[in-house]
């Protein structure tokens, strides 16, 4: 029994001797307190520092494999002198400036959503704005958003403004053949024909599809324009060039009697020349030097005809052929007027082509053969 009242007594000694300790503690900490000495900087609860930090994320992303212990003892940043503040201050005016200037300038690219539609509200019938804001969504892959601008500007465009409009269209056409679907493609195509000039329409996505290398669809189109658009000369020129771009030859040359019959006699003249032409640009020089020939034998006066066989044989190389053209001009009978044309032209070509002798031997040609004109008159 004595033992355990021993035991007691301890308990309770030591339960005192805390609970005197205690009361110590808490009177110093609120003589702390009251006298100022507690740091309250020294309390910190969990989770608070990153709180502050929520608009740093993106910051702290990038420094998260930096030591803790070293980002704490960075010192805050330092108060700015006058002179620093004032440079701050220049500089920010500087930057707002250029915005201002982009902004008012006219002649600067637009390279933002934004600035496209500002441009656009300025003129909204530009086509060629629209096709540059349609562009700028391609470079980034984003067909659907292209597709809908090229819509909104359709509907945007004045319809007074047919070549606008058209162009538009054409741009679509280009985009729904390279980016999108078969049934896009014939959807687009249907009904660019129908609210626009329907020859302009089917001639332009010809030379996308020859552009694409798309020689069945084109092929297609080529048939339509045959069928549709027989007494236009120029459908028939665009389809012998189309021909000679997919490397047929012989079809380009059929066409030419086939054509004839189907256009009206007063544009003969015209289209064989501009066909001459065309075989000569593709290099069948001895096809378009036939039909210069036969047109000549029809209209040997028509001095256009010359100068036009000419120029073209000169292009080609053909120095001796052109002068031998000028040649046999002169040996038909020209009023003086057209002989005064044609020495002109004789001189320019031997003053490029030619020597001094071939040059002295036309200009005394000319001085004799026009005294000779004004005597006989």
């Amino acid at each position: 029994m004595q033992k355990i009242a021993n035991k007691v007594r301890r308990k309770k000694v030591s339960l005192e001797a805390i609970e005197k300790t205690a009361n110590f503690k808490v009177k110093s900490y609120k003589v702390q307190i009251k006298t100022g000495k507690f740091n309250s900087s020294n309390v910190k609860l969990p989770g608070v520092k990153d709180f502050w930090n929520i608009g740093e994320l993106t910051v702290n992303n990038k420094k998260k494999n930096e030591d803790p212990e070293e980002s704490n003892t960075k010192k805050p940043t330092e108060r700015l002198t006058g002179s620093e503040r004032y440079q701050r201050y220049m500089d920010e005016e500087e930057r707002i400036r250029k915005i201002e200037e982009e902004m008012t300038d006219p002649n600067l690219e637009p390279h933002t959503p934004d600035q496209f539609e500002r441009a656009l509200l300025k003129d909204r019938n530009s086509s060629l704005m629209w096709i540059k804001y349609m562009a700028f969504h391609l470079e980034t892959a984003e067909v659907d958003k292209a597709r809908a601008i090229a819509k909104k500007a359709i509907a945007s465009i004045n319809f007074r403004e047919e070549q606008e409009r058209l162009n538009v269209w054409i741009a679509l056409l280009n985009l729904e053949l390279r980016y999108g679907t078969d049934e896009s493609y014939n959807d687009v195509l249907n009904e660019a024909t129908q609210r626009n000039d329907s020859f302009k329409v089917y001639s332009q996505t010809l030379k996308i599809l020859l552009d694409l290398e798309k020689l069945i669809d084109a092929n297609k189109i080529i048939e339509i324009l045959k069928k549709k658009f027989k007494p236009i000369p120029d459908m028939w020129l665009l389809v012998s060039e189309s021909y000679l771009r997919m490397n047929n030859e012989k079809l380009a040359k059929e066409l030419l009697p086939k054509s004839l019959l189907s256009l009206k006699e007063r544009d003969h003249l015209d289209y064989m020349t501009k066909f001459a032409l065309l075989m000569s640009r593709h290099n069948i020089h001895d096809f378009s030097q036939t039909i210069f020939e036969k047109i000549l034998s029809t209209y040997s006066k028509n001095l256009s005809i010359w100068f036009t066989y000419i120029n073209m044989m000169t292009k080609n190389g053909e120095v001796e052929i052109a002068r031998s053209l000028f040649d046999r001009m002169l040996v038909q009978k020209f009023p003086l007027k057209k002989l005064k044309s044609i020495f002109q032209k004789y001189i320019e070509f031997e003053t490029k082509h030619g020597d001094n002798a071939n040059l002295s031997k036309i200009k005394k040609m000319a001085k004799s053969m026009l005294e000779k004109h004004e005597e006989d008159e």
